[in-house]
């Protein structure tokens, strides 16, 4: 299932999306994959103000490099609160938090949830460290 900006961001004479795959044909995985990607990209306006739109957004991963996984974990809950209002189609949304490689940052986001789509439900899984969705 496509959404409706995505459709008209990206018509199908043009097919230059990531959410498209080599022979021009819709690739929901990647879809989604783009829609969390915005979700971690939007930044709050004003993260106090009880206004949706102006605290909408999530605080830059780079400031988190070298922090508590506390703090990791507070991000994670917000990430999977979000993911669960803004991309319906994922459900049972779970960002977990995975051991890295990279001193700067010793534990990783994973994203766990289950992907609906007219083919049935399959499960979701992506790491934020570079690699695509599983």
């Amino acid at each position: 299932m496509q959404y409706l900006l995505e459709r008209l961001a990206d018509p199908p004479q043009l097919r230059s999306s990531t959410a498209y795959d080599g022979a021009g044909d819709f690739d929901i995985r990647q879809a989604v994959l783009a829609q969390i990607r915005r979700i971690a990209a939007n930044r709050p306006v004003d993260k106090d103000n009880n206004t949706a739109l102006l605290s909408f957004g999530m605080p830059s991963i780079i400031d988190l490099l070298g922090s508590s996984d506390t703090q990791l974990r507070h991000y994670a809950d917000r990430l999977a609160a979000a993911i669960t209002r803004f991309e319906p189609r994922l459900s049972n949304v779970r960002v977990d938090l995975v051991p890295g490689s990279n001193a700067e940052m010793p534990s990783r986001l994973q994203i766990n949830a289950v992907l609906l789509s007219a083919d049935g439900t399959q499960p979701f899984q992506f790491v934020f460290d570079g690699t695509s969705p599983r």
